[in-house]
């Protein structure tokens, strides 16, 4: 050996362990994306709901979080809202009618006061699902 070159074998005692622990955590990582859009959306249609106006019953019943699908890269998300569910006498939509109101009848937003209390409560939501999911 040539002078002032050192080798060393290292042996890590209980490296099985800890690569187990490793795979476990990136299953549990995988959960994360899911869990955290279903809490996040589950929460912002209850909250879509007690904000519509109580006279547009067929709106609040037609309010739903459907999970997006997650892609292979890990992303997912939810779509929250009536989607169309709802319509009037002539078979169309009326939820934006509701949301921004017509030249008859006045605005009664429900989505918009969603949007911003969802967007001062939903940091916390994610990140508590998200630490539920990697339990």
């Amino acid at each position: 050996m040539a002078r002032g070159v050192f080798r060393a074998d290292i042996t890590v005692i209980g490296a099985k362990r800890v690569k187990a622990a490793l795979k476990i955590r990136e299953r549990r990582m995988k959960r994360v994306p899911r869990a955290a859009s279903k809490a996040w959306g589950e929460l912002a249609a209850k909250t879509m709901r007690s904000i519509a106006p109580r006279d547009q019953g067929e709106l609040i019943a037609a309010i739903q979080a459907e999970p997006v699908v997650q892609t292979p890269k890990g992303d997912a998300g939810v779509w929250v809202g009536p989607g169309g569910r709802t319509s009037n006498k002539k078979g169309r939509p009326y939820e934006g009618h509701v949301e921004y109101g017509t030249s008859r009848t006045p605005e009664q937003p429900y989505a918009r006061p969603t949007a911003r209390i969802m967007a001062k409560r939903g940091p916390k939501i994610v990140a508590d699902a998200a630490r539920e999911a990697l339990r």
